[in-house]
């Protein structure tokens, strides 16, 4: 995998957090992967190939709540689906044989 097979740093702060053993990086793929109805892990870890993306992730996950804490933007997380038909065009060449 890419860069997210590496421990992510938040900058400023000692906090690592190892994206495939840490429980709860692990509980928001499982219900990420359930609401997608898909179960490959690597749809999961490739929406951390932007640094940025893992950094924001990382501080939303290693953060702690605070009691009278009511910002949304710092306790939202969403996650959309997009479905992209493909559609593949061949050309194929059949060459017959006659006698």
């Amino acid at each position: 995998m890419s860069g997210s097979d590496t421990p992510s740093v938040i900058e400023g702060l000692d906090v690592e957090l190892d994206f495939f053993k840490d429980a709860r990086v692990l509980w928001f793929k499982e219900r990420i992967l359930s609401f997608i109805g898909m179960s490959d892990d690597e749809l999961f870890y490739n929406m951390f190939d932007d640094a940025e993306v893992k950094r924001l992730f990382t501080n939303y996950v290693t953060s702690p709540i605070k009691p009278n804490e009511q910002e949304l933007d710092k306790r939202t997380f969403y996650v959309t689906k997009i479905i992209v038909d493909k559609l593949i065009h061949e050309d194929k060449e059949f060459t017959e044989w006659s006698e």
